[in-house]
Protein backbone atom coordinates (compact mmCIF):
# COMPACT_ATOMS: atom_id res chain seq x y z
CA UNK A 1 0.00 0.00 0.00
CA UNK A 2 2.75 2.24 0.91
CA UNK A 3 4.32 1.61 -2.33
CA UNK A 4 1.64 2.63 -4.23
CA UNK A 5 1.00 5.48 -2.64
CA UNK A 6 4.55 7.07 -3.24
CA UNK A 7 4.31 5.66 -6.74
CA UNK A 8 0.54 8.02 -7.41
CA UNK A 9 2.91 10.85 -5.03
CA UNK A 10 5.74 10.63 -7.60
CA UNK A 11 3.82 10.34 -10.61
CA UNK A 12 1.59 13.52 -9.52
CA UNK A 13 4.82 15.56 -8.94
CA UNK A 14 5.43 14.55 -12.15
CA UNK A 15 2.24 15.95 -13.83
CA UNK A 16 2.24 18.89 -11.82
CA UNK A 17 6.25 19.60 -12.78
CA UNK A 18 5.53 18.72 -16.51
CA UNK A 19 2.51 21.49 -16.29
CA UNK A 20 4.63 24.10 -14.88
CA UNK A 21 7.67 23.87 -17.15
CA UNK A 22 5.15 24.01 -20.17
CA UNK A 23 2.95 26.84 -18.40
CA UNK A 24 6.59 28.98 -18.11
CA UNK A 25 7.31 28.10 -21.23
CA UNK A 26 4.14 29.13 -23.37
CA UNK A 27 3.18 32.05 -20.62
CA UNK A 28 5.58 34.54 -20.11
CA UNK A 29 4.10 35.56 -16.52
CA UNK A 30 4.29 39.31 -14.73
CA UNK A 31 3.14 39.42 -11.62
CA UNK A 32 2.00 42.62 -9.54
CA UNK A 33 1.54 42.48 -6.02
CA UNK A 34 2.07 39.17 -4.98
CA UNK A 35 3.70 40.49 -1.62
CA UNK A 36 -0.39 41.34 -0.67
CA UNK A 37 -1.19 37.66 -0.38
CA UNK A 38 -1.37 37.43 3.40
CA UNK A 39 1.82 34.99 4.63
CA UNK A 40 -0.18 33.12 7.35
CA UNK A 41 -3.71 32.21 7.59
CA UNK A 42 -6.81 31.38 5.69
CA UNK A 43 -7.18 33.93 2.42
CA UNK A 44 -9.87 33.53 -0.22
CA UNK A 45 -8.54 34.43 -3.22
CA UNK A 46 -11.04 36.17 -5.82
CA UNK A 47 -9.76 35.93 -9.78
CA UNK A 48 -11.77 36.60 -12.91
CA UNK A 49 -12.07 33.28 -15.54
CA UNK A 50 -11.01 33.47 -18.66
CA UNK A 51 -9.78 30.06 -19.71
CA UNK A 52 -9.28 26.62 -18.40
CA UNK A 53 -5.67 27.46 -17.24
CA UNK A 54 -6.41 29.55 -15.07
CA UNK A 55 -6.07 27.70 -12.18
CA UNK A 56 -2.20 26.39 -13.86
CA UNK A 57 -1.34 30.51 -14.24
CA UNK A 58 -2.87 31.14 -10.37
CA UNK A 59 -0.59 28.42 -8.88
CA UNK A 60 2.29 30.19 -10.94
CA UNK A 61 2.21 33.38 -9.57
CA UNK A 62 1.18 32.72 -5.85
CA UNK A 63 4.02 32.06 -3.10
CA UNK A 64 0.95 29.90 -1.60
CA UNK A 65 -0.51 26.97 -2.77
CA UNK A 66 -4.22 27.30 -3.85
CA UNK A 67 -6.69 25.05 -3.41
CA UNK A 68 -9.37 25.33 -5.93
CA UNK A 69 -13.14 25.52 -5.70
CA UNK A 70 -14.82 23.72 -8.76
CA UNK A 71 -18.21 22.54 -10.11
CA UNK A 72 -18.88 19.34 -8.87
CA UNK A 73 -19.55 18.02 -12.38
CA UNK A 74 -15.80 17.87 -13.04
CA UNK A 75 -15.59 16.01 -10.11
CA UNK A 76 -17.27 13.00 -12.03
CA UNK A 77 -14.90 12.86 -14.99
CA UNK A 78 -12.73 9.91 -14.88
CA UNK A 79 -9.00 11.89 -14.84
CA UNK A 80 -10.28 15.27 -14.03
CA UNK A 81 -11.90 14.39 -10.87
CA UNK A 82 -8.94 12.52 -9.95
CA UNK A 83 -6.62 15.03 -10.41
CA UNK A 84 -9.06 17.62 -8.50
CA UNK A 85 -9.73 15.50 -5.83
CA UNK A 86 -5.64 14.76 -5.10
CA UNK A 87 -4.72 18.55 -5.24
CA UNK A 88 -7.32 19.50 -2.61
CA UNK A 89 -10.09 20.68 -5.37
CA UNK A 90 -13.61 21.63 -3.56
CA UNK A 91 -16.86 20.31 -5.39
CA UNK A 92 -19.92 22.99 -5.57
CA UNK A 93 -23.08 22.75 -6.40
CA UNK A 94 -26.57 24.49 -6.64
CA UNK A 95 -28.09 21.28 -5.16
CA UNK A 96 -25.62 21.15 -2.63
CA UNK A 97 -24.73 24.83 -2.25
CA UNK A 98 -24.59 24.52 1.99
CA UNK A 99 -21.98 21.69 1.88
CA UNK A 100 -19.76 23.21 -0.57
CA UNK A 101 -19.78 27.05 1.64
CA UNK A 102 -18.82 24.73 4.83
CA UNK A 103 -16.28 22.66 3.04
CA UNK A 104 -14.63 25.98 1.69
CA UNK A 105 -15.16 27.75 5.05
CA UNK A 106 -13.60 24.87 7.19
CA UNK A 107 -10.20 25.12 4.53
CA UNK A 108 -10.13 28.61 4.90
CA UNK A 109 -10.51 28.60 8.97
CA UNK A 110 -7.63 25.66 8.72
CA UNK A 111 -5.66 28.59 7.80
CA UNK A 112 -5.15 27.77 3.82
CA UNK A 113 -5.81 29.58 0.37
CA UNK A 114 -9.01 28.47 -0.95
CA UNK A 115 -9.94 30.29 -4.97
CA UNK A 116 -12.85 30.78 -5.71
CA UNK A 117 -14.10 32.00 -9.12
CA UNK A 118 -16.97 34.79 -8.35
CA UNK A 119 -17.94 34.82 -11.47
CA UNK A 120 -18.93 31.46 -11.78
CA UNK A 121 -17.96 30.26 -15.34
CA UNK A 122 -15.86 31.30 -17.92
CA UNK A 123 -16.35 34.81 -19.58
CA UNK A 124 -17.92 34.18 -23.78
CA UNK A 125 -15.93 37.49 -24.34
CA UNK A 126 -13.17 38.52 -23.08
CA UNK A 127 -15.13 40.66 -20.40
CA UNK A 128 -16.02 40.60 -16.81
CA UNK A 129 -19.28 38.18 -16.23
CA UNK A 130 -21.67 39.51 -13.36
CA UNK A 131 -20.31 38.26 -9.95
CA UNK A 132 -22.20 35.98 -8.05
CA UNK A 133 -22.97 36.50 -4.21
CA UNK A 134 -21.76 33.29 -2.85
CA UNK A 135 -18.26 34.46 -1.97
CA UNK A 136 -19.78 36.98 0.31
CA UNK A 137 -21.17 34.59 2.65
CA UNK A 138 -18.11 31.98 2.44
CA UNK A 139 -15.60 34.89 3.68
CA UNK A 140 -18.06 36.43 6.27
CA UNK A 141 -18.71 32.24 7.27
CA UNK A 142 -15.06 31.88 7.60
CA UNK A 143 -14.20 35.25 9.33
CA UNK A 144 -11.28 35.56 6.75
CA UNK A 145 -9.18 38.12 4.24
CA UNK A 146 -10.06 38.15 0.57
CA UNK A 147 -8.04 38.96 -1.88
CA UNK A 148 -8.87 40.02 -5.53
CA UNK A 149 -6.90 39.20 -8.80
CA UNK A 150 -7.01 40.02 -12.19
CA UNK A 151 -5.23 38.19 -14.96
CA UNK A 152 -5.08 40.00 -18.48
CA UNK A 153 -3.75 38.50 -21.60
CA UNK A 154 -4.95 34.80 -21.38
CA UNK A 155 -8.08 36.17 -23.65
CA UNK A 156 -7.10 34.97 -27.40
CA UNK A 157 -5.63 31.41 -26.05
CA UNK A 158 -6.73 27.86 -27.04
CA UNK A 159 -8.18 27.51 -23.45
CA UNK A 160 -10.57 30.19 -24.13
CA UNK A 161 -13.69 31.01 -25.38
CA UNK A 162 -12.42 33.69 -28.19
CA UNK A 163 -14.09 32.81 -31.19
CA UNK A 164 -16.48 31.33 -30.00
CA UNK A 165 -14.75 28.19 -29.69
CA UNK A 166 -12.40 25.90 -27.41
CA UNK A 167 -9.21 24.05 -27.88
CA UNK A 168 -10.40 23.74 -31.54
CA UNK A 169 -8.32 26.98 -32.65
CA UNK A 170 -4.35 27.25 -33.01
CA UNK A 171 -2.47 29.64 -30.84
CA UNK A 172 -2.01 32.78 -32.37
CA UNK A 173 1.87 33.02 -31.00
CA UNK A 174 4.17 30.57 -29.41
CA UNK A 175 4.62 32.70 -26.01
CA UNK A 176 1.74 35.06 -24.70
CA UNK A 177 2.92 37.63 -21.87
CA UNK A 178 0.41 37.20 -18.91
CA UNK A 179 -0.29 39.56 -16.36
CA UNK A 180 -1.24 38.52 -12.44
CA UNK A 181 -2.42 41.20 -10.14
CA UNK A 182 -3.83 41.19 -6.59
CA UNK A 183 -4.92 43.45 -4.74
CA UNK A 184 -4.69 44.58 -1.28
CA UNK A 185 -6.32 42.37 1.14
CA UNK A 186 -9.69 42.77 1.76
CA UNK A 187 -11.51 42.18 5.36
CA UNK A 188 -14.97 40.12 5.50
CA UNK A 189 -16.65 42.94 5.68
CA UNK A 190 -15.77 44.66 2.93
CA UNK A 191 -16.13 41.67 1.02
CA UNK A 192 -18.83 42.22 -1.67
CA UNK A 193 -20.09 42.29 -4.94
CA UNK A 194 -19.47 46.00 -5.65
CA UNK A 195 -16.27 45.96 -3.65
CA UNK A 196 -14.40 43.24 -5.72
CA UNK A 197 -15.85 44.00 -8.83
CA UNK A 198 -14.34 47.96 -8.47
CA UNK A 199 -11.08 46.17 -7.60
CA UNK A 200 -11.09 43.95 -10.40
CA UNK A 201 -11.09 46.91 -12.67
CA UNK A 202 -9.07 48.71 -10.99
CA UNK A 203 -5.84 46.18 -11.12
CA UNK A 204 -6.54 46.07 -15.35
CA UNK A 205 -3.46 45.88 -16.82
CA UNK A 206 -3.14 48.05 -19.34
CA UNK A 207 0.39 47.13 -21.24
CA UNK A 208 -1.87 45.45 -23.97
CA UNK A 209 -3.95 48.45 -25.01
CA UNK A 210 -0.11 50.76 -24.30
CA UNK A 211 1.76 47.98 -26.97
CA UNK A 212 -0.79 48.36 -29.54
CA UNK A 213 -0.30 51.78 -29.86
CA UNK A 214 3.60 51.51 -29.55
CA UNK A 215 2.86 48.56 -32.64
CA UNK A 216 0.90 51.33 -34.50
CA UNK A 217 3.57 53.93 -34.26
CA UNK A 218 6.16 51.51 -35.43
CA UNK A 219 4.44 50.43 -38.74
CA UNK A 220 3.91 53.98 -39.22
CA UNK A 221 7.15 54.98 -38.98
CA UNK A 222 8.30 52.37 -41.42
CA UNK A 223 5.12 53.75 -43.77
CA UNK A 224 6.66 57.22 -43.20
CA UNK A 225 10.52 55.99 -44.28
CA UNK A 226 9.49 54.09 -46.71
CA UNK A 227 7.71 56.36 -48.56
CA UNK A 228 10.53 58.80 -47.91
CA UNK A 229 13.09 56.15 -49.68
CA UNK A 230 10.61 55.90 -52.58
CA UNK A 231 10.55 59.49 -52.66
CA UNK A 232 14.10 59.92 -52.85
CA UNK A 233 14.58 57.66 -55.73
CA UNK A 234 12.44 59.31 -57.81
CA UNK A 235 13.89 62.58 -57.05
CA UNK A 236 17.64 61.04 -58.20
CA UNK A 237 16.50 59.18 -61.21
CA UNK A 238 14.48 62.34 -62.14
CA UNK A 239 17.45 64.47 -62.40
CA UNK A 240 19.37 63.33 -65.65
CA UNK A 241 16.98 62.13 -67.99
CA UNK A 242 19.77 61.20 -69.83
CA UNK A 243 21.26 58.81 -67.60
CA UNK A 244 17.47 57.64 -65.99
CA UNK A 245 18.56 53.65 -67.15
CA UNK A 246 21.45 53.76 -64.84
CA UNK A 247 20.25 55.96 -61.76
CA UNK A 248 17.22 54.13 -62.24
CA UNK A 249 18.88 50.41 -62.02
CA UNK A 250 21.04 51.65 -58.97
CA UNK A 251 18.75 53.49 -57.02
CA UNK A 252 15.79 50.80 -57.62
CA UNK A 253 18.38 48.38 -55.56
CA UNK A 254 19.48 51.05 -53.18
CA UNK A 255 16.05 51.66 -52.29
CA UNK A 256 14.83 48.00 -52.23
CA UNK A 257 17.57 47.01 -50.01
CA UNK A 258 17.01 50.60 -47.44
CA UNK A 259 12.96 49.49 -47.13
CA UNK A 260 14.03 45.82 -46.57
CA UNK A 261 16.40 47.13 -43.94
CA UNK A 262 13.50 49.13 -42.61
CA UNK A 263 11.31 45.95 -42.57
CA UNK A 264 13.72 44.20 -40.87
CA UNK A 265 13.92 46.51 -38.37
CA UNK A 266 10.17 47.11 -37.95
CA UNK A 267 9.79 43.24 -37.30
CA UNK A 268 11.86 43.55 -34.47
CA UNK A 269 10.39 45.48 -32.68
CA UNK A 270 7.14 44.58 -33.37
CA UNK A 271 8.55 41.10 -31.94
CA UNK A 272 9.72 42.83 -28.63
CA UNK A 273 6.52 44.95 -28.02
CA UNK A 274 4.38 41.59 -28.24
Amino acid sequence: MNNKNELVELLMNLVETSLRCCAKWHYRLTVRGVENIPAQGGVLLLPNHVSYVDAVILSLASPRRIRFVSDEAFFNKPVLGWILRYFGGIPISPRRAKEGIQATAAALSAGEVVCLFPEGRLTLNGELNELRAGFQLIAKHADCQSVVARMDGLWGSVFSYYGGRLFTKLPHRLVRRVTVSFSVPLTANQTSIDRVTKEMHLLQDLAPKTRFVKKSCVNLLFAACSALAISVFYTLTMKDPAQTGLLFAIGGLLTLAVVMALNRIRRCALRHLS
